[in-house]
């Protein structure tokens, strides 16, 4: 699952798959969402797992499975980049707590839901938001603030098109610009080591070539591409290291949305869509 650098439902409408379920069982279900909080909330039953048995009985359609390998390296294969602030088991508990709010949200009067995503964001964090006066009987947005992880393809509308579910085949430049890359991050980080000794992967993300190679291979590869799992510059395996810190929520009123044309900082810093009132979820160490 992966999106892009402007405010998308996922190279393959993941986001919007997730969102379509939780609507589906606001309408004909609505039992389904109280499990689900119930669930999460009083058994401690993992995310995938609590959506499987109650909101999804008859499969996600957006392969969870795999989402949580890469998202919350379950598998020990995360796909974040080593800058990312937060860790894969700090993802995962935000990503629980903002779907479960999301549901609560709907359980008591919201209309229906939508989930946007976007990358360029080292540090992840979530937003809920409804119009002004309280969510019943409005649609809450899901804004999900995630680090650069994936390819954007040479084509600036390619993440919108993907989103909409049109997909089309890798070419052979893409295949060549993916050769390229790899060839590229093995160069980069053998001349860093070279240079200063055991890698620091996050270290190497603030040079300045560094990050022009990888934007370079951000534009040229297929969009959806995951740039960074199994390689030496993604995040740790983080599955024996204990959780430090803790969720951090701040509710906010006469506010704004981000804008659909924002990105990176001023997407947080300086939102500009409609005027909104929400909360924010972060995990702070």
């Amino acid at each position: 699952m992966g999106f892009g650098n402007r405010w998308s439902t996922g190279f393959g409408n993941e986001l919007g798959k997730i969102a379509d379920g939780f609507n589906a069982a606001k309408t004909s279900n609505p039992a389904a969402l109280a499990e689900f909080v119930r669930l999460v909330r009083a058994e401690n039953v993992e995310l995938i797992e609590a959506q499987g048995r109650t909101i999804f009985p008859n499969g996600d359609g957006y392969q969870a499975a795999k989402a949580a390998a890469n998202w919350y390296g379950t598998t020990g294969k995360p796909m974040w980049p080593a800058n990312s602030v937060n860790r894969p088991k700090e993802i995962r508990a935000l990503m629980t707590e903002a779907r479960v709010r999301l549901a609560e949200c709907l359980v008591h009067g919201a209309k229906d839901c939508k989930i946007l995503g976007q990358c360029e964001q080292p540090k992840f964090e979530i937003w809920l938001t409804w119009p002004p006066g309280g969510f019943q009987g409005q649609t809450v947005t899901m804004w999900v603030f995630g680090p650069n992880h994936a390819a954007y393809g040479s084509d600036p509308m390619s993440a919108e098109r993907s989103a909409m579910g049109e997909k089309e085949p890798e070419t052979e430049a893409e295949r060549r610009a993916w050769e390229t890359w790899q060839s590229d991050l093995n160069e980069a980080v053998h001349a860093a080591e070279d240079a200063h000794g055991p890698l620091d992967p996050a270290a190497l993300f603030r040079d300045d070539d560094f990050q022009q190679m990888v934007w370079k291979a951000v534009y040229r590869l297929k969009a959806g591409k995951l740039l960074y799992r199994e390689t030496q510059v993604a995040i740790a395996d983080d599955r024996e290291v204990p959780l430090e810190g803790g969720m951090h929520m701040v509710t906010f009123t006469g506010g704004h949305e981000p804008g659909m044309e924002q990105r990176g900082d001023q997407s947080k810093l300086a939102p500009a869509g409609p005027a909104a009132d929400g909360v924010r979820i972060t995990w702070e160490r």
